[in-house]
């Protein structure tokens, strides 16, 4: 598949060329140390006392979660439940009119 090519004064592809040496060299800088270095100093920190715990009934908290009281019977149907009973009234009452 040929490469699509795009005419650009000299000027411009000189600017083209100086921006995509400068990106490789900042990547080149990234891998090769940014990277590496960060991954070193991860590695410290996890082998660091503060986090290496060999007790782990130590991390126990007590759970205390509240439970909410069973609601009572007259709370049991909910408004929702209502509302849906009477429009299944209305709609029934609505087919009937219609063939009387």
């Amino acid at each position: 598949m040929p490469k699509a090519c795009l005419k650009i004064s000299r000027a411009n592809a000189e600017k083209v060329e100086n921006f995509r040496q400068s990106l490789y060299q900042e990547a080149e800088l990234l891998f090769s140390n940014y990277i590496p270095m960060k991954i070193a100093q991860l590695d410290a920190l996890q082998r660091d006392d503060a986090l290496s715990i060999t007790d782990m009934s130590s991390l126990k908290a007590p759970l205390d979660i509240p439970i909410p009281d069973p609601p009572s019977p007259e709370e049991e149907e909910m408004e929702t439940d209502k509302n849906e009973d009477e429009k299944k009234k209305e709609s029934s009452k609505m087919w009937f009119d219609q063939w009387e």
